[in-house]
């Protein structure tokens, strides 16, 4: 899609995500120009508690203000957004969530909104950020609403894989963050940043250059990566090695059981083609994202 960068409306009215369309947005609003299916583009999710600075953190990453932002009691996002960078080297569509727990949602809603993320995110999150204020304590109550979200994702291995913590407000914080989170941070967060890995970016969102804070997203991002990449090989390689030993083993008990040396023979080629045809999909197909 090309476009001049203008805001674009395009209204949804017959679309079903994941057999949820009530939990749609009446409109969504495509800033900017982007392709979704550019396998370089990064995907980030954007979740946490109201007033955490999501929108914000949103705007800092594409380098304009793409999502209304407030300081009022009333959050500005009610509703699911997400936008596409325009005029950047590095692609990203980011999509803004509400603190689905302050919106007034039954059960059965959050899951068809969380279900409606994972659309927005398909084939897979480059990374779901979510987003606490470092310039206030955090609380029981915030770790339970981050509980609630991450139970609701559903695959929470998937989830923790694609985590990182946004550490919003840096500008008012005075300490070393860094040495807070190691010492004097509460356990609730801690807990958080052992699930993302101790992976986690500060923004300032009033310093005169944004760009390192979103170089380091980025770099961030691209470590995740090839940390699954090489786990998800590892995890094949043992798959491949317990499926050879299986037909090995099956092999070697037709071997023993069977006093027709033809049909040994023939149950043998068949288990050599299988473990071969295992390994070839273990190790090349099936390589996990």
């Amino acid at each position: 899609m090309k476009g001049n960068g203008k805001k674009i409306e395009i209204e949804l009215t017959e679309l079903a995500v994941s057999s949820c369309p009530l939990a749609l947005p009446n409109k969504f609003s495509i800033l900017g120009c982007g392709a979704v299916t550019n396998d370089d583009m990064l995907r980030i999710l954007i979740m946490g508690k109201a007033g955490n600075g999501k929108s914000s953190v949103g705007n800092t990453i594409l380098r304009e203000d793409r999502f209304p932002t407030g300081e009022g009691l009333t959050p500005a996002t009610v509703t699911t957004d997400f936008a596409y960078s325009s005029g950047l080297a590095q692609k990203f569509k980011v999509i803004d969530t509400p603190d689905l727990t302050n919106i007034g949602m039954s059960q059965s809603q959050m899951e068809c909104e969380v279900s409606m993320w994972k659309d927005l995110t398909s084939p897979y999150p480059s990374a779901i950020l979510h987003t606490v204020r470092c310039d206030v304590r955090y609380t029981p109550e915030e770790h339970a609403i981050y509980k609630q979200m991450k139970n609701l994702w559903g695959d929470t291995f998937s989830f923790c894989q694609r985590l990182i913590v946004g550490l919003t407000f840096k500008d008012r914080q005075k300490g070393d963050i860094d040495q807070e989170l190691r010492t004097t941070a509460p356990k609730e967060l801690k807990s958080v940043l052992r699930d993302a890995g101790g992976r986690y970016v500060a923004f300032n969102n009033k310093a005169q250059n944004k760009d390192w804070q979103v170089e380091q997203l980025v770099k961030l991002i691209h470590t995740m990566s090839a940390e699954r990449s090489k786990s998800g090989f590892r995890y094949n390689i043992k798959r491949a090695l317990l499926g050879v030993a299986f037909f090995a083993a099956v092999f070697a008990v037709a071997c023993v059981t069977t006093d027709n040396t033809t049909a040994a023979e023939a149950f043998g080629a068949i288990s050599f083609a299988s473990a071969a045809g295992w390994l070839y999909y273990i190790l090349f197909r099936s390589r996990r994202a």
